[in-house]
């Protein structure tokens, strides 16, 4: 068999000193143009289009790319004059564009003329778009434009950094829109919420970031597809009272961060799978403890929980009076508690897991101090817990004690893994002393395995050593 009919034609050239330049033929713009306008939507739009000085072969081909991406983040590094050019462009390849578009994204950090993002917005609509990106910054009221409102090949909208007052067309229906992201914008009046919320008829995901509700009394989420929801509610100095009211059955995600200004409820939650709680309050609202309350009640049907520091704070604000009020955490099987538990919140910790009958897995950041009490025990501890993981854990009395409950108590418990901090790693002496003291707890569970893990990330978790039963 010949071998060279196997290989691409090459042409051999010699240059000073007798070295050989093998030149190989431009098989890149031999492909196909489906292929090449595939390669080109991964481009930045500026530098697609730069491919048009190549030859007469890549003239044109960026004129038929599917994918515009446009950026523009260096505003204040250059002057206006460079901005307006920018707009320039954008309007020269949208008017020079041919084919539909899958995808339209838009991130200037310098401020945007709202009739001129209007057209473009246009522009891309009557080109069928499916997923719109915009991250802007704008002075004026933006109205979405009613083709945008009533688009039928529209499934993702992001519109985030804007900065605006954002209101929607008197006439709104997303008929095929999955995913809609607002984030830093304004949102007008219960009317304009009202208009978009009713009109999102297959949203599976929702994203309600740093949003402005001054001017909302009370709006209403009522989305049967609606799957996962993402609300990040901030808004100090809000004078006039404010309800978010969630009402959708089949969430299966739900992360919820809030200042405790508005009162966020959430109905109907029975389904949900795993729920992230965030409070970043200072207190100093006058119902914030009520709100706190509320949204804390609603989340007691979650498989999954995470909270974190102020939010183990603000339930220990909330219940601190009676803990025999915290809500029975009747399907939770996984609780993560990034938080570092202190004298007063080891109460509420402990509330937790003895409201939680079927936990299976708890994850605990750091135990730093608290009188974890024994009486009445977790229920859950006896029958279902199966793994612990507590990180940056020093040896201090707080953590070898709320070790020892779950480990005498826990008699499902399966692996406990502990993740040394950097000062315990350190300590020889101590860290056998620590070893000496696992090893000389009973373990209600005789199949369960203790690891200390030296100190790192997960990507770096490293087992030093496994602690056996000496009991």
């Amino acid at each position: 068999m010949d071998i060279s009919c196997t290989l691409p034609d090459m042409k051999i050239q010699k240059i000073g000193g007798g070295q050989k330049v093998v030149e190989s033929e431009d098989r890149i713009s031999q492909l196909s143009d489906s292929l090449l306008h595939h390669i080109l939507s991964f481009l930045p739009t500026k530098n697609a289009v730069a491919t048009c000085i190549l030859s007469t072969r890549w003239q044109d081909l960026w004129i038929s790319v599917t994918n515009l991406d446009f950026e523009c983040s260096n505003y204040y590094k250059k002057e206006f004059k460079f901005s307006n050019g920018f707009m320039n462009f954008v309007e020269k390849v949208l008017l020079l564009h041919s084919s539909n578009i899958k995808m339209f994204r838009l991130k200037h950090c310098g401020v945007v003329d709202s009739f001129r993002l209007s057209s473009w917005i246009y522009a891309a609509v009557r080109r069928h778009v499916h997923e719109l990106h915009l991250s802007f910054r704008m002075e004026t009221v933006l109205m979405l434009p009613r083709c945008l409102c009533t688009s039928k090949t529209l499934t993702v909208l992001k519109i985030e950094h804007a900065r605006c007052h954002l209101q929607f067309a008197s006439t709104t229906c997303f008929s095929s829109l999955r995913t809609l992201h607002l984030c830093d914008v304004t949102l007008v009046d219960d009317l304009s919420i009202h208009r978009l919320f009713s009109g999102l008829l297959v949203l599976e995901e929702l994203k309600l970031c740093r949003c402005g509700w001054w001017n909302v009394k009370r709006a209403i989420i009522s989305i049967p597809t609606l799957r996962n929801l993402t609300i990040d509610v901030f808004c100090p100095g809000l004078k006039d009272e404010c309800q978010i009211k969630v009402n959708t059955e089949n969430l299966k995600y739900v992360s919820c961060t809030s200042d405790l200004t508005i009162d966020l409820v959430l109905d109907n939650l029975s389904s949900s799978v795993e729920t992230h709680i965030n409070f970043e309050s200072s207190w100093s609202h006058p119902k914030v403890r009520s709100y706190a309350e509320n949204l804390f009640r609603v989340i007691c049907f979650a498989k999954t929980l995470k909270i974190c520091d102020a939010t183990l704070e603000g339930i220990h604000c909330s219940f601190m009076e009676n803990l025999d009020l915290l809500p029975t955490f009747v399907n939770l099987t996984s609780l993560e508690v990034k938080a570092r538990v202190m004298s007063d919140t080891s109460r509420v910790l402990m509330g937790i897991l003895s409201n939680s009958p079927v936990l299976e897995d708890v994850f605990i950041k750091e135990v730093c101090a608290g009188k974890l009490v024994r009486n009445p025990l977790p229920q859950g501890l006896n029958s279902c817990l199966k793994s612990c993981c507590l990180q940056c854990f020093d040896g201090r009395p707080a953590e070898m004690s709320f070790v020892t409950i779950l480990l005498e108590n826990a008699t499902t418990l399966e692996r406990m893994k502990i993740h040394c901090s950097q000062y315990l790693t350190g300590e020889v002496k101590m860290l056998k002393d620590v070893t000496k003291q696992l090893e000389m707890v009973t373990r209600a569970s005789e199949s369960c395995v203790i690891e200390l893990l030296k100190h790192g990330g997960p990507k770096t978790e490293k087992i030093m050593l496994q602690v056996e039963s000496h009991v």
